[in-house]
Order: structure tokens, then C-alpha cells, then sequence
């Protein structure tokens, strides 16, 4: 039976794989930065690394590590932006802009504000550095002693996700604290405190609610 003339320029755009390749691509080229924390990071080809987010960083903790190293390469996050690799040892960006904005502590909830944080590929040592902008939530830090409990942290979990909050970070335990603690963001105070004020009544410790700015 004779293909219809539309009919096979479909067949025909199907099969050719550079075409697929150049859509693929221009996909990836547009991929923009959403408004909140990075669960994982993307090269120029829109694929995902196996950088893995280890700690948030103060400016102070990552102008101490840039002085010493020139082995981190700075991967800029900005809202609505394109993710940005820079070559490993330019560090610009970052005593030019991001650390001045970062000390400052610019931005209120509702607003944008650079946070940063590190993040390393653990098959081959690769670090990075993540400044970021996102909006500014409130944040909410829960606190239990090791070891971990995972039944207990998905309590946790599940207390801020239902008044609309996500788990930012976790940390702990260490060598020198056995400590955990978990850190939920939430877009308005009134979240924020609903969820501290029903663990704290459960016998959990909590800090906060507070925001990002100053």
C-alpha cells in the first residue's frame, strides 16, 4: 500500500537519529533552575552527573576552601537561569558576586538570596561548589540522637509534608557529635510553626522556625 506524502515524512523524521539527537539537545539547552534545592546537578548535555550534595556551606567556609584549593570547579544555580559550569580554579564568580551577596544576606522570605553548598562525585573524588538562588523559606531543624532512625525521621517527614513543608538537608551523626538533624523549608512562617509546635509537643527538639535573610 502506498505511504500517503505526509505520512512518510513522519516515518522520515522518526528514523533520523541526528535529527533526534539535535532535539535532544535544544531540550537540554533550555533547561532552566527551579525555585528550590538541587537534589541533583546536570552537565552541558542535560544529563545528570553523580555529584552528590554532601554540606551546606557559609561564605566564610567556602572562601577558606577556595584559598587552599584550586581543585573545585563552581557550578552556579540561578533561579530561571541555565545551570553554569565554570573550569576548575576560575573562581570569579564567586569574589565578585556571589560571596558579596551571600555575606550580605540579601533577601527576605518570598525573595531571592544566594545560598551554597558542596557537592562530590564519589567515583572519582570530583568536587564542586554549588552558589545557589532560590526563594527565601522559613526553616524548621529537628534534632534526635543517633543512631539513625529512619521510621522516626519519616514521622518527621510526614508531619511537614502535610502542612506543605520538604526536607532541605540532613546531617549527623559524626565523630564528634551523635547528633542528627533534619532541616524542613516551608513557603510561610505560619507552616513553619504549626509543624514546630506539634513535634515540640511530641517531646522532639526543635530550633526555629526561622528564614534565610537577614
Amino acid at each position: 500500500m502506498r505511504v500517503p506524502r505526509r505520512s512518510r515524512a513522519c516515518v522520515f523524521w522518526r528514523f533520523r537519529p541526528s535529527l533526534v539527537k539535535r532535539i535532544q539537545t535544544f531540550h537540554a539547552f533550555v533547561t532552566l533552575v527551579p525555585n528550590h534545592p538541587l537534589e541533583h546537578l546536570w552537565n552541558l548535555g542535560g544529563y545528570w552527573t553523580p555529584h552528590e550534595r554532601t554540606r551546606s556551606l557559609s561564605a566564610e567556609e567556602v572562601g577558606a576552601i577556595l584559598a587552599e584549593s584550586n581543585d573545585y570547579r563552581l557550578v552556579e544555580a540561578k533561579t530561571g537561569a541555565e545551570l553554569r559550569w565554570y573550569q576548575r580554579g576560575d573562581y570569579g564568580v564567586w569574589y565578585h558576586y556571589a560571596d558579596r551577596r551571600m555575606r550580605k544576606g540579601v533577601g527576605r522570605p518570598g525573595e531571592l538570596a544566594y545560598v551554597a553548598s558542596e557537592w562530590i562525585d564519589p567515583d572519582t573524588g570530583d568536587r564542586a561548589i554549588l552558589p545557589s538562588t532560590r526563594a527565601m523559606p522559613y526553616m524548621t531543624e529537628v534534632y534526635y540522637l543517633g543512631p539513625q532512625d529512619v521510621a522516626r525521621e519519616a514521622q518527621f517527614t510526614a508531619v511537614a509534608e502535610a502542612a506543605g513543608g520538604r526536607l532541605d538537608f540532613r546531617e549527623g551523626p559524626s565523630a564528634d557529635s551523635a547528633a542528627i538533624c533534619l532541616t524542613y523549608d516551608f513557603e510561610a512562617l505560619t507552616q513553619a510553626e504549626s509543624v514546630a509546635e506539634k513535634l515540640r509537643r511530641s517531646g522532639v527538639h526543635v530550633e526555629g522556625p526561622s528564614d534565610y535573610g537577614p
